[in-house]
This record gives structure tokens, C-alpha cells and sequence, in this order.
């Protein structure tokens, strides 16, 4: 509640920035913090309805200020109070009018991909602990933001480019099929076409061109990227609720296993230069347990049950 009324403030003071009001958008998204702004209107009006106001004058020449007017006729002091909070309101309707609302689809750590259709027809999977956002008037200008892995097949439409924007890097498309896993805690950043073709801009390349089997591998530590063509066409199994893992290394695996099954490792005691490389396949319906339990058979670790997460240690240990 505190950001909320922080950033609020701002905006009615003129003083906030684009991306502190984004930020109270972003707030506003939120069904809890909708709930609390109700709460703490109504806390305000019945406020200024059974309070005086200390500093009279003051408010009103906030009131003048935002009406754009000068008056001299005397103000009923519990009016003006209830007005204030009429200005709230005011400032907020503003806000919307002037910032278009955006549209989240979220899917949370612990839930399994899911798919939607976007206005425009094409579909998008989410993969879990992911976010797309997007404007309502999103059929004039198909323009995403994402946060996290997500598979788009994206319909066809020449005159009117699909643009998305993932950590720092920005991909066009008029149509076409392909993966973008961009999880910020990643070491990698990677885009993978399945059909078509794609362009990705970022501070790196000005311009990179992508087409099918194409896969565009970006480290966000290096700021470096490089592109190959790929053999393996798992990369997008996420999607059938499938976990595989193709010579992937233990950090990294566990990471995906902590945002498939909400719950997190502890590898304190482990020394990531014996960072073996794991292959295996999972169907969608197996437990953390039964891969657990399998990793251990594969790697050269154990793992421990705490309260809040698990640690994963040596067997040398």
C-alpha cells in the first residue's frame, strides 16, 4: 500500500516519471491492491467527512492548482475535505485515460504451460513463472512484453508487425512459430525458430536474422550472443507439460525443476565446477520426487528434504 499511495502521489503532483506511473499500473494489476485502494478510499472519505482539515489553506491551494481556477468565495472545510479525495479519484481516471491498461496472462511457479489465443488469433504457451502482457488495443499494434518462456505461433499479417520485447532484446515477426526463453535469472537467453523467420534487435547486433532450425543463444552476464542451427526439436516439449533435459547442467536443471514445482534448492555445499551434464526425459504427469530420486542415480548428489527448500549435497560429502 505504501508504493501504491507513493507512486499515486506523484502522479497527481506531476512529478512521477513514465516508468513510475508504469509501475503503479503495474500495481493497479493486482486484484489484492485493487481491493486495498477500495479499502483505503473509503478509509478517506469517511476520513474527511468526520475530521477538519489542520491545514486549510494549504489544501485549497492544491484544489485551485488541479481545478485551474482562482476563487474567493469561502470553502465549506468538510467539503473540501471530501473533495480531496475526489481528486484521488479524478487522478486515477486520468491515469487510465491517458496509459492504455494492459492485459496479463500469467502462469505461476508450480503450474504447468498454458495456452491462450491473443485478439489478432494467434497463440501463445506460457510456461510456468512467466508473464505476456500486452495493450487493449492490441489489434492496431501487436506489441508484447514477456518475462520468462513463452512459444508464440503468431498469425499472419504483413501490414501489421508482432513485436515483442524480453529483457533487452526486441523481436519482430509477420507471422511465424518459435520459442523465446528469457528468464531473468538465466544465464542464457535463447530464441529458437521452429518456422519462418524472425528478426531480433538488441545493443549487441543491430540486426539478427533468424530462420527455421536457427537458434540465437544471447549470455546475459557477457552481453556476447552467438547463432547456430540446431538438431534437437525438444525445445519446445515444455509446452505438453514434458521436462527435458538434453546435456543440461545441473544449476540449470534445477532452476527449471524450481519454477516447474515451486520449490527451491539449496546448493550451498555443492561445488558447481562438478556441474554434470544431465539427459533424461520426463512425462508430464511424474513427481519431484521420482526425478529426484533419479538424479541421484545419474549425478553424483543427494538431496535432503528442509522445511522450506531442498539441499542438494555431494555424495562425497
Amino acid at each position: 500500500m505504501y508504493d501504491l499511495e507513493k507512486y499515486w502521489k506523484k502522479h497527481l503532483e506531476g512529478t512521477a516519471t513514465e516508468a513510475e506511473v508504469k509501475i503503479l499500473l503495474e500495481l493497479l494489476e493486482d486484484p489484492e491492491n485493487k481491493l486495498r485502494v477500495d479499502r483505503w478510499l473509503r478509509e478517506k472519505w469517511d476520513h474527511a467527512l468526520s475530521h477538519k482539515p489542520n491545514n486549510f489553506k494549504s489544501q485549497k491551494a492544491v484544489w485551485n492548482k488541479i481545478k485551474g481556477v482562482t476563487t474567493h468565495k469561502k470553502v465549506n472545510p468538510y467539503k473540501f475535505s471530501a473533495a480531496a479525495v475526489i481528486i484521488l479519484l479524478i487522478g486515477l481516471v486520468f491515469l487510465y485515460q491517458k496509459f492504455p491498461r494492459y492485459i496479463t496472462l500469467k502462469v505461476n511457479a508450480g503450474e504447468v504451460a498454458t495456452m491462450y489465443i491473443l485478439p489478432d488469433s494467434s497463440k501463445i504457451w506460457i510456461n510456468s513463472s512467466s508473464t505476456v502482457k500486452y495493450k487493449k488495443d492490441f489489434i492496431a499494434n501487436r506489441k508484447v512484453e514477456l518475462k520468462g518462456e513463452a512459444y508464440f505461433e503468431v498469425h499472419k499479417n504483413t501490414k501489421s508487425p508482432f513485436t515483442i520485447h524480453f529483457l533487452d532484446n526486441t523481436l519482430k515477426v509477420t507471422g511465424t512459430k518459435f520459442n523465446i526463453d528469457a528468464y531473468s535469472n538465466d544465464i542464457n537467453t535463447t530464441v529458437t525458430i521452429k518456422e519462418g523467420s524472425v528478426e531480433v534487435y538488441n545493443q549487441i547486433a543491430d540486426t539478427t536474422s533468424l530462420r527455421k532450425n536457427n537458434q540465437l543463444i544471447i549470455s546475459n552476464l557477457l552481453k556476447k550472443q552467438s547463432k547456430k542451427h540446431i538438431h534437437d526439436f525438444d525445445f519446445d516439449k515444455w509446452k505438453d507439460g514434458k521436462i527435458i533435459f538434453n546435456k543440461t547442467p545441473l544449476s540449470e536443471a534445477l532452476k527449471i525443476l524450481e519454477r516447474r514445482f515451486d520449490i527451491t534448492f539449496t546448493t550451498n555445499e555443492v561445488d558447481l565446477k562438478k556441474d554434470v551434464p544431465i539427459t533424461a526425459r520426463y512425462h508430464p504427469g511424474i513427481t519431484l520426487e521420482e526425478i529426484l530420486n533419479g538424479l541421484t542415480i545419474i549425478t553424483n548428489f543427494k538431496y535432503e528434504k528442509t522445511k522450506d527448500a531442498i539441499k542438494i549435497n555431494s555424495k562425497e560429502k
